[in-house]
């Protein structure tokens, strides 16, 4: 049965599918329609989930004239970055202080460039405990001016066997099952969409808990 409880384990085990690759993104920074409560902010990516399709999460950033990072005030020496449900894609809807808590607490931001405000990096530890080795499981997010306005982009590399591939990515899509223990959801894959940034190809790259069994 559909509960509210299950839909807020749910959620939970959602967002936590996307710590494990929450910094492989890329976005062309533009302006969303205004939401009163977040002001001017500039989007970063969009999660997907296969339950409840049409609910996604936004992860955004706020930028000055310049196209530069703003800090986040709670927190020196980090860059801005949040994030809010759309239900069913276009009515926003405040993430969780709980769930917004757990990813805060799992964002490991390891460097921000303050001087430039135009990069920063993040590792990706955690995709290790999903049953994924990554040699070097780091993001540079960066920010950059071009005549048609901002731009953010977010650079991941992936080893296949010899073959290095450096990935710029548009969208994460998490698929997940019931399951009958806590918290009632299992993730099962995590992909990647965007783009190659040397052959300029759309492609995608799939995560599979190798963990994963239905219990």
């Amino acid at each position: 049965m559909n509960t509210p409880m299950g839909k807020f384990n749910f959620s939970i085990n959602f967002v936590f599918g996307f710590i494990l690759v929450i910094i492989s993104i890329f976005a062309i920074a533009k302006p969303l329609p205004n939401i009163s409560e977040i002001g001017d902010h500039q989007k970063i990516l969009i999660f997907e989930k296969n339950e409840h399709p049409n609910n996604i999460m936004v992860l955004y950033t706020k930028l000055n004239h310049q196209c530069q990072f703003l800090s986040d005030p709670k927190s020196e020496g980090r860059p801005f970055i949040d994030f809010y449900w759309l239900m069913d894609r276009k009515d926003y809807k405040p993430v969780n202080i709980i769930i917004k808590s757990e990813v805060r607490r799992r964002l490991k931001i390891q460097s921000f460039d303050t001087d430039s405000r135009n990069s920063f990096s993040v590792a990706l530890k955690d995709l290790n405990k999903f049953g994924i080795t990554i040699a070097d499981p780091i993001i540079t997010v960066k920010s950059s001016s071009h005549q048609e306005g901002c731009h953010i982009e977010a650079l991941f590399n992936i080893q296949e066997a010899n073959n290095k591939r450096v990935m710029r990515l548009n969208s994460i899509k998490t698929e997940s099952v019931v399951t009958w223990k806590w918290p009632f959801r299992k993730i099962e894959s995590i992909t990647l969409n965007g783009t190659d940034v040397q052959s300029g190809k759309q492609v995608f790259h799939e995560f599979r808990n190798k963990s994963f069994s239905l219990h």
